[in-house]
């Protein structure tokens, strides 16, 4: 898309006619973010695609999970469910593993995508809705480091919530798992243990040391013990709001904990439906400090330097002083914000639902750029470490884009 230059000579009496020489041509301007690529899915994808080995991951509406080069977008392999993939694949060596609205997980070797294995995921308890084994909650990794032989290599579990109510985990490196925990017959792909809510699960977990902290649509945020299942505390939203006096104690519904937690250091921060950032200690569950939003909160924050990047259902984003929770700048995207809160460089990019991508300094809110999509957009970005920007779409479409950094 280069500048068309064109030179016109203009008479003038008695002047001389030389041979005019045109100026030499400036470069174009770097476009703060450009196109690469991008990929066509059959439906539209409302989760972050995952990044592992030179391969993008992600699932769509079409009931297909795919399997991209992230070089070029060329289809690597894809692999029929039985329902909706609403959720974002988690990878671990070589597998990549990505849950269903069927209620299974897929376990799929991630050069090839051969089925390694699958597991019903509610089997053995139901919930009264009849899509109780729906699995509309992204699985987690994580590398527990507490355990009883200190010097070995780290037991790895797969954390997964469900319609059904219950966070399930899985063994999925049996070879490396020290814990005696697990029972002795059990090998990759086997439950190990589940905790029970009392409503649907939708948030992906975040593993961090020996505890797994989630969140549930009963409106509570639990810490749980990644070894047992054991529950270590639970926080629950809501209690800061304040309503009429004419509301009947007990009538309001609870306050639905939908957004992903976050865990920095000893703090755990996780929005809510009551329109509320929590900062809790990660220990203890105690509220170091809260802030309100005039709507709920369903994506993760960024943390960047002492700045809490958070967006709002509410059409703004904000930045708060991680360690007190104090408002330091905010910006609106003039629409509704569900998608997490991820990184490219210094800026923080915000999926908004009118299906812009906003790239915000993340120390003082301004506006780097925009990016413009072809429907809207209910999930984050995912970024690769060259700043490759890997943004799904409600249309289907997984575009692949350069962005400047800051």
């Amino acid at each position: 898309d280069g500048l068309t230059t064109r030179v016109f000579a203009v008479g003038v009496p008695h002047a001389s006619h030389a041979e005019a020489t045109p100026p030499a041509a400036r470069p174009a301007p770097r476009p703060d973010v450009r196109e690469l690529w991008r990929f066509a899915a059959g439906a539209k994808i409302s989760a972050s695609p995952a990044l592992h080995d030179g391969g993008l991951f992600f699932g769509s509406w079409d009931q297909q999970i795919y399997a991209l080069d992230a070089a070029n977008g060329r289809l690597r392999w894809r692999h029929a469910t039985g329902n909706a993939v609403t959720t974002t694949p988690a990878c671990h060596a070589t597998t990549a593993y990505a849950a269903s609205r069927d209620g299974h997980l897929y376990a799929l070797h991630t050069g090839s995508g051969q089925l390694q294995w699958k597991s019903l995921v509610s089997e053995g308890r139901m919930a009264v809705s009849p899509n109780g084994s729906w699995v509309d909650a992204s699985p987690a990794i994580g590398a527990y480091t507490c355990g009883p032989q200190k010097d070995s290599p780290a037991p790895v579990r797969l954390f997964v919530g469900c319609h059904n109510r219950d966070l399930h985990a899985f063994d999925i490196d049996r070879s490396r798992d020290a814990s005696w925990f697990a029972p002795a017959s059990a090998g990759e792909g086997t439950e190990v243990w589940r905790f029970p809510t009392f409503n649907w699960i939708l948030t992906r977990p975040a593993v961090a040391g020996y505890r797994v902290f989630f969140g549930s649509v009963d409106g509570r945020l639990y810490a749980v013990d990644a070894r047992c299942g054991a529950l270590l505390w639970s926080y629950t939203a809501g209690r800061h709001l304040r309503y009429s006096p004419h509301v009947v104690p007990g009538s309001v519904a609870c306050e639905a904990v939908c957004g992903a937690p976050l865990v920095v250091d000893d703090t755990v921060y996780f929005g809510a439906d009551d329109g509320y950032l929590y900062a809790l200690d990660a220990s203890t569950g105690a509220e170091k400090w809260v802030f309100q939003t005039e709507k709920w909160i369903w994506g993760r924050p960024l943390w960047q330097a002492n700045v809490l990047v958070v967006a709002s259902a509410d059409g703004r984003v904000y930045g708060l002083d991680a360690a007190s929770g104090k408002r330091l700048w905010v910006h609106a995207t003039g629409n509704a914000n569900y998608a997490d809160v991820v990184a490219l460089g210094s800026l923080a990019l915000v999926a908004c639902t009118s299906g812009r991508l906003h790239a915000l300094d993340s120390a003082t809110g301004e506006q780097a750029w925009t990016f413009d999509a072809d429907a809207g957009l209910r999930a984050a970005p995912a970024v690769d470490p060259q700043g490759v920007v890997y943004l799904p779409t409600c249309a289907g479409t997984l575009y692949a884009l350069q962005g400047r950094h800051a």
